[in-house]
């Protein structure tokens, strides 16, 4: 006997809903609008997410005909900073999401990274971006991960990379992806009005990437645990974080107002990149709570 919509309907509900998982396909089931099936990492339990009762028009969603849709297609990512501590962690959780089909890496090197998905944009400086700026497009997302460390830097160099190289790089992307979004690792305390230079500079950063015409998100986290074995990119910094690994570790449980992980600012930046409307700004916990999931 053949089965009615409703029951045919119940059957395909039943089969999304996870958060982060391997792809997984039960027989005689389709994915429908909304049950986008995300990939999580091992250490990490696959949890149902809220998916619409019926087909939400873009629209509907308030979102730009250029922009990503997480219900109906793959997230296409320009990033930066792919070598650095956090960059690191954030590149294999991109990786790790089945609705990733393209991460290209904008950089001095070239990463040359196993997976097929990952590009390289090389170039000499940041502020000449000539040689890929026809690569520099179509892109749903920018992962803006790279910065200057802030101590041992001097302002008008810390100025110079977080600042000014900054917006150079998102204007150039917002001017060929008017429906797309930024997502930028400020930090914590970051304000334009702060007497302490990283923090004042973070700030104005922030100010000039709210000005850009397209969508912005501000993640301002405190202090990161590297989750995946990410080495520092700076020798000066790596006996640090060998010491304090398991100090971090336990303080991504105890303190989540101060302290996450290079999996959790990962996480965040895919589930942010996705959302129809995201806050401008999240702070340390509500990177650990995107990043976790609901």
């Amino acid at each position: 006997m053949p089965e009615t919509p409703a029951e045919r309907d119940r059957r395909q509900d039943g089969c999304g809903g996870l958060a982060y998982g391997q792809v997984i396909r039960l027989p005689g089931c389709r994915q429908s609008p909304g049950a986008s099936l995300l990939r999580e990492s091992s250490r990490h339990v696959l949890r149902p997410i809220p998916r619409p009762a019926v087909h939400v028009s873009h629209t509907d969603r308030g979102l730009d005909s250029n922009a990503f849709d997480p219900f109906e297609a793959a997230m296409r990512i320009v990033m930066t900073g792919a070598t650095g501590l956090v960059g690191q962690g954030v590149l294999v959780e991109a990786l790790a999401h089945p609705d990733v089909s393209k991460v290209a890496v904008l950089g001095r090197n070239a990463l040359a990274h196993p997976d097929l998905r990952v590009e390289d944009l090389v170039v000499e400086r940041f502020d000449e971006l000539t040689p890929v700026l026809d690569r520099l497009a179509p892109f749903d997302a920018c992962f803006y991960c790279a910065g200057a460390p802030p101590l041992g830097t001097p302002e008008d160099r810390y100025r110079h990379v977080t600042l000014e190289l900054t917006v150079h790089v998102a204007r150039a992307f917002a001017q060929r992806n008017p429906g797309s979004r930024l997502l930028y690792i400020s930090g914590a305390h970051s304000d334009p009005a702060s007497r302490v230079m990283p923090l004042r500079v973070k700030g104005e950063t922030e100010v000039a990437l709210r000005a850009l015409p397209i969508s912005t998100v501000m993640l301002r986290p405190g202090g990161i645990a590297p989750a995946h074995g990410e080495r520092s990119p700076h020798a000066w910094m790596r006996p640090f974080y060998r010491l304090a690994a398991p100090v971090m570790g336990l303080g991504v449980r105890l303190l989540p107002r101060q302290m996450t992980s290079t999996a959790n600012v990962g996480r965040a930046m895919l589930a942010l990149a996705a959302a129809a409307a995201p806050p401008s700004v999240v702070e340390n916990d509500g990177i650990n709570q995107w990043g976790e999931g609901p």
